[in-house]
């Protein structure tokens, strides 16, 4: 049996794909390359450096599990929406609370707003894709982030040096945040429900007992620990390298394009990858 195309899905992994590129990419991204510049205006230690950068991570550990749950039971396209929303903020006001405490709490607000953004990314874009066409879809959302993070990486120190400030750099994402709200409520679509579809979301049980029930897969756990290992490894490497190399007497430059390498191979093996693994149907030996 032949599997549906639907018409508006490859529209909608381009919306998802600018979301990750700009939000959970670009305005992520933008910082480590800064914070040689922000430690030393800020007169901080490696520590708070450290901190600043961790308070991200933490806040999406608080809101992710809710936000995916929330996007089972109102729709990604919303939640999305909300997060991206908030991102105008809560990026902003990185450039607005410019102390230790300021700008740790900022980045922990960011982080939650990229925990109701990056689950319901898959979701999004998995509704429209049939299962010869998903790994490809899929990885359109890591070529997003990644080539945000490449970008970043590699120009942050510049755009720093053309706007003049990091706190400048800082109101640049947020304002790349609003355009793409404004064109997410505007182009992105929920795929209309089948009746059967439909009938099964109102046999749906609570959001809880869809928790319960995912929380016996051993496949997820299995999957939260590679993540846990392969991209907090990235994470830390991408938040560390930068202000690591420079206080070693690397530029800033430098340290910013040697970090970018690794997301930019991550671009490449992002298309490369889900291609084979729709080619051969097979999700677990690639992983």
């Amino acid at each position: 049996m032949e599997e549906e195309k639907r018409p508006y899905r490859w529209p909608m992994a381009i919306w998802v794909l600018l979301v990750s590129l700009f939000v959970s990419g670009l305005s992520f991204g933008l910082v480590p390359p800064l914070f040689a510049e922000i430690e030393q205006d800020l007169s901080l230690t490696h520590t708070q450096i450290g901190i600043i950068w961790g308070a991200a991570s933490a806040g999406t550990f608080f809101t992710a599990l809710g936000g995916g749950m929330v996007g089972d039971r109102y729709g990604p396209r919303k939640v999305i929406a909300v997060g991206v929303f908030l991102s105008i903020a809560f990026c902003s006001l990185r450039g607005v609370l410019d102390t230790f405490w300021g700008l740790s709490l900022a980045m922990f607000l960011f982080g939650m707003a990229l925990g109701l953004i990056i689950p319901n990314l898959n979701k999004a874009i998995g509704m429209w894709f049939g299962r010869k066409e998903l790994g490809m879809a899929m990885g359109l959302i890591v070529v997003g982030g990644s080539g945000g993070h490449v970008i970043s990486l590699m120009l942050g120190v510049s755009l720093s040096a053309a706007l003049g400030g990091w706190r400048n750099v800082m109101f640049l994402t947020g304002a790349a945040c609003l355009v793409v709200f404004i064109m997410w409520v505007l182009l992105s679509r929920e795929r209309p429900l089948t009746e059967e579809e439909t009938q099964r979301a109102a046999a749906r049980g609570s959001i809880f007992s869809g928790l319960k029930h995912v929380l016996k897969l051993r496949d997820v756990w299995f999957l939260c620990l590679v993540q846990l290992c392969v991209v907090g490894a990235g994470i830390g490497f991408m938040g560390h390298f930068p202000e690591n190399s420079v206080a070693r007497g690397m530029s800033a430059d430098t340290a910013g394009v040697l970090t970018g390498l690794m997301f930019l191979t991550m671009v490449v093996f992002s298309v490369v990858g889900p291609r084979l693994s729709d080619r051969v149907g097979l999700r677990r030996a690639f992983v």
